[in-house]
């Protein structure tokens, strides 16, 4: 990942149109960008993401990445785990309901289209303030429902 720079990202919301494993086989191994996609009802907001990716980014810049890919990373640092198996388990998409996508600016320049993937696609707006939030964050084990200590927690997970 040389010459990486911290770029744009997106959040959406959508249903995928098929499996996740065929959706994620279909799109892996193309340089395409990054795409990764969570499980809505592990992410609590808006910032947890942001600041997942942000550690994934400096891992990978710093060489102390865990994992061989930066949506792999950025999935470690959501889940709050080095376990890849115990990340996808927690955090990661699963079949039967809506994913969060996180993309970022290649992917958006691809000529793959999230419509043809996503049904019902729509911005991820959850805020760290929402009563669905702070309920998320304390069911993490961050009694305070606080998203600061949301994202210390995250950024303690790189210091393991």
């Amino acid at each position: 990942m040389a010459n990486m720079e911290i770029g744009d990202f997106d959040i959406k919301i959508g249903t995928p149109k098929m499996p996740i494993a065929k959706l994620l086989s279909s799109i892996n191994g193309k340089n395409i960008g990054m795409l990764q996609l969570f499980d809505p009802n592990f992410i609590c907001c808006k910032e947890h993401l942001q600041w997942a990716y942000a550690n994934a980014y400096f891992a990978f810049k710093e060489h102390s990445n865990r994992a061989k890919s930066m949506k792999m990373e950025v999935l470690l640092y959501a889940a709050m785990t080095y376990q890849i198996g115990d990340a996808i388990a927690k955090a990661g998409a699963k079949d039967g309901g809506q994913v969060l996508i996180l993309y970022d600016d290649k992917f958006k320049s691809s000529q793959i289209r999230l419509g043809s993937l996503f049904d019902d696609l729509k911005e991820y707006c959850e805020l760290a303030d929402s009563k669905e939030a702070i309920n998320k964050i304390k069911k993490l084990g961050i009694k305070s429902g606080d998203v600061k200590d949301l994202i210390q927690a995250v950024a303690q997970s790189a210091m393991r």
